[in-house]
């Protein structure tokens, strides 16, 4: 009597099932890469963002410390009155409205030192009077109500932007 042995083979991987297993996992990881790029973009952009408001802050609390007009004769313009642009910086801005159109790329202290960590920002200022009756309409006059914007940069895109209003009446509450 002859017996017949089978031999059973264990069954392996095919060619392609190991290319599918390679796609699943190269798909999976790409997709990985992908949400960790979008979340540290956002968390960069969130940084800025913080940054950006924390520098128009600064600016925009030293504007609202200063009184609304020159102690001299007011001017019919916003801006600097004649010789507070002579020093560097913002030492002699003396009122509300000298720091219409100043511009600081990187920002600066009010003597001028750069603030260190910034070399890609940029701080700019609009002062600009507004109607007392709808504080969203432009005056191209004195109207007792100045609208002060605060517009920070970074890389030349806009990270903040701040408003506040300043009044003439706030000068005569505050000694």
């Amino acid at each position: 009597m002859m017996m017949v042995t089978l031999h059973r083979y264990a069954r392996a991987f095919s060619i392609v099932e190991a290319v599918v297993a390679t796609a699943l996992v190269g798909g999976i990881l790409a997709i990985s890469m992908t949400t960790i790029g979008r979340t540290a973009a956002s968390d960069r952009i969130t940084t800025d963002r913080s940054l950006g408001e924390s520098l128009a802050s600064q600016l925009l609390t030293e504007i609202l410390t200063q009184p609304y007009e020159d102690s001299k004769p007011p001017t019919t313009t916003l801006g600097p009155e004649t010789g507070e642009t002579v020093s560097p910086g913002r030492a002699l801005f003396d009122d509300v409205d000298d720091y219409q159109g100043w511009v600081s790329t990187p920002p600066q202290m009010q003597n001028a030192s750069v603030i260190k960590g910034y070399t890609d920002w940029s701080r700019s200022v609009l002062v600009q009077w507004v109607s007392p009756a709808d504080l969203s309409l432009l005056s191209k006059t004195e109207t007792g109500i100045k609208k002060i914007t605060i517009t920070v940069q970074y890389r030349s895109r806009i990270v903040a932007s701040i408003t506040a209003l300043r009044t003439s009446g706030w000068d005569r509450i505050v000694p």
